[in-house]
């Protein structure tokens, strides 16, 4: 493989650093001839817990999937086929479920038409009667986890984190976590700068295509303390058993409902976090501005008092300035 590595450089170096905040036990060592020399993650020490596999879910299905379902079922019967085969299918919802289709229970799988097949799949995605996706299978980061690794590859002054699911989209289990962030390393911006993920792979391209980023602009960060510019960021990962890509280079998500209402439910939450973090920063500002005036304003009336009384050296105010705004803050 040939390429341009001076001019892609800064480009691996990013999806390093960020593979490292989505997979804070990994420990990645770059190196370039004697040019380079890198290190870098291992913020954690411990390997994440594997997901638990999970047979699919009923509103996840279509004729191809029956089809090689089918196939492993040694001739069982429907009831039987559908219980063993799909995950949230006990005996009560597999009997309502063939009642409603008004097939027998007993039926051989291996004799139904493509036809029979086809109303099955129709029938199973729709069926209401069946339990959300077991989250189980999925592989969230974890607050700890994701809060270490940004703190350990970015200057930060806030770290917030939030989640929300699990969820699910078409019988597939999904869960959405982000950290809001603020820091000087981040652009300012009137929204904060977004970091994507997919279970745990960085996403660099297509950010305008993305669900996450579209949502993202639906958000009025004004009412979230973005009403000038500010340094903030936020890294969302999506972690699902089925990621929904666009396109085929699995680098933006695609536009689905229930993903743009969690995505539009976590940035507010998250922008809840950061309003208080802006407002206390302001605060904190103006409060340092007025001890700065009022230190000065003390200062002059201590040397023009002095001078009055006929002291050569003006005593100290500080302590005067402390008690006026009952800190111990240095003057």
């Amino acid at each position: 493989m040939r390429g341009d590595l001076k001019r892609a450089q800064e480009r691996v170096l990013e999806y390093l650093r960020l593979t490292t905040v989505a997979s804070p036990h990994a420990r990645i060592q770059f190196v370039i001839d004697d040019l380079l020399d890198l290190t870098i993650g291992g913020s954690i020490g411990t390997v994440p817990a594997p997901p638990i596999p999970s047979k699919p879910h009923p509103r996840g299905t279509d004729v191809e999937m029956l089809r090689k379902l089918i196939e492993k079922s040694e001739h069982k019967g429907l009831r039987s086929f559908l219980i063993d085969s799909f995950q949230q299918v006990g005996d009560r919802s597999a009997s309502r479920l063939l009642r409603f289709m008004g097939l027998h229970p007993n039926t051989d799988v291996s004799v139904l038409t493509r036809e029979e097949l086809s109303f099955l799949g129709t029938t199973l995605r729709s069926f209401d009667g069946f339990g959300r996706p077991d989250s189980r299978s999925l592989s969230p980061i974890g607050p700890n986890d994701f809060t270490r690794a940004i703190e350990s590859a970015f200057n930060t002054a806030l770290l917030r984190f939030a989640n929300r699911g699990p969820c699910e989209w078409d019988g597939n289990a999904f869960m959405l976590e982000g950290i809001v962030c603020y820091g000087d390393e981040f652009p300012s911006a009137d929204i904060p700068t977004m970091y994507r993920f997919a279970n745990r792979v960085p996403l660099l391209y297509d950010a305008s295509e993305c669900v996450l980023a579209k949502t993202l602009k639906r958000v009025n960060w004004s009412r979230y303390g973005a009403r000038v510019s500010q340094p903030a960021a936020l890294f969302i990962h999506f972690c699902s058993t089925k990621v929904p890509y666009k396109a085929a280079g699995k680098q933006s998500i695609a536009h689905l409902p229930q993903i743009e209402e969690e995505a539009l439910a976590l940035y507010r939450k998250l922008g809840r976090a950061l309003n208080v973090f802006v407002k206390k920063k302001e605060r904190s500002s103006r409060e340092t501005k007025r001890i700065r005036e009022f230190s000065k304003m003390f200062s002059l009336m201590a040397r023009y008092g002095a001078a009055l009384a006929g002291y050569e050296k003006a005593p100290s105010t500080s302590h005067m300035v402390r008690r006026l705004f009952e800190g111990d803050v240095d003057v």
